[in-house]
């Protein structure tokens, strides 16, 4: 009965789906029975702190909009050097 006192448990990870919204960042949660599933979820990527899968979540967001801070400017970029092409080629 030892075991059985501990669980369910609920694990987490940074929001891959639609998750739920912890503190602000999406997060996925689940919930295991055993210690067993508990390990093989961990070896998924699942985690037990949710403050780590916030985290996670974090340097994921920041990366993303890093990405596309430079795709906007890159789409900035390259639509400025086709226009100075086609006005050079035209003119």
């Amino acid at each position: 009965m030892g075991e059985r006192e501990n669980y369910p448990r609920m694990l987490y990870r940074p929001g891959k789906g639609r998750g739920e919204m912890v503190w602000g960042h999406r997060i996925d949660t689940r919930t295991v029975e055993s210690s067993v599933e508990e390990r093989s979820a961990q070896r998924q990527g699942w985690l037990n702190d949710p403050q780590k899968a916030v985290k996670g979540a974090m340097r994921r967001q920041r990366a993303f909009s890093v990405w596309a801070f430079y795709v906007k400017h890159w789409q900035w970029f390259w639509g400025t050097l086709i226009a100075i092409v086609l006005a050079a080629c035209f003119h």
